[in-house]
């Protein structure tokens, strides 16, 4: 990161040494927090995450609130009173979407233009099914 009133060239040349210095793990590294391009003012050290690490956590929080949403949805759709927890919920609607994700590429139906409706059907369908059929034997185990 260039320093505080630097200009683009400080930040090509920044990025460019740590391409070459090969910060592509976790690692610490200088960080210019202040003072001018030639770094005086100190250097403060932080953690460095690769940005595939990133993806990586940003795509399993997206696929849990999914997953939550998915779960949620089905349970709206089943008639009656499913004593199952939320987390068996995320669970069974991260595993709803992931079914339904491959129905939707079977039929050919996965990517539409706009809102994948169907997709999203399938998804709440196959997590209503998985529901269904945990709901009975998560009772029968705590009951």
């Amino acid at each position: 990161m260039p320093a505080a009133g630097g200009s683009a060239g400080d930040a090509e040349r920044w990025d460019t040494s740590a391409a070459q210095a090969g910060w592509t793990e976790w690692e610490t590294r200088p960080e210019r927090v202040c003072g001018g391009p030639d770094g005086e003012g100190g250097a403060h050290h932080r953690t460095v995450m690769p940005y595939a690490y990133k993806e990586k956590i940003m795509s399993f929080i997206w696929a849990v609130v999914a997953g939550l949403i998915i779960g949620v949805l089905a349970k709206l759709v089943i008639p009656g009173r499913q004593p199952i927890p939320l987390w068996l919920t995320v669970i069974l609607g991260v595993v709803g979407g992931l079914i339904g994700n491959a129905l939707a590429g079977a039929f050919g139906v996965a990517d539409t233009g706009g809102i994948d409706w169907i997709r999203h059907i399938f998804q709440i369908a196959a997590a209503a099914v998985l529901i269904m059929v945990v709901t009975p034997l998560w009772g029968r185990r705590h009951a």
